[in-house]
């Protein structure tokens, strides 16, 4: 799942991971995902820190207390102190943009082996 409010950054993150034979679930902001995750559970979010409504922070902390769900927080933040917040919200992973597609996919891989 990607959970991104800027339509081009989920349109490009579909599009590799389309590519790489994953099946993908979109959500434009924090809500929206947690309402698709209830129906639906991915195998992995993808998800943005800065968001309308539900910043990625409380996201994954919502995600975390329900579910067993891998999630990488993908962000142009990079403070330590974001950093320490993912980790304490529960995240997987902490990748900044610009990032490396073929390293963001190699660790996707590492959580789901296809």
């Amino acid at each position: 799942m990607i959970v991104d409010d800027d339509a081009t950054n989920r349109e490009v993150m579909e599009a590799f991971l389309t590519l790489e034979q994953f099946e993908v679930m979109v959500a434009a902001h924090g809500l929206d995902a947690l309402e698709q995750i209830k129906e639906e559970q991915p195998d992995l979010v993808l998800l943005d820190i800065r968001m309308p409504m539900m910043n990625g922070f409380d996201v994954c902390r919502a995600i975390k207390a329900q579910y067993d769900i891998p999630v990488f927080m993908l962000t142009g933040l990079d403070a330590e102190e974001q950093r320490r917040q993912a980790t304490e919200a529960g995240a997987d992973a902490f990748i900044t943009r610009p990032f490396d597609i073929v390293r963001l996919m190699a660790r996707i891989r590492q959580y789901l082996p296809h």
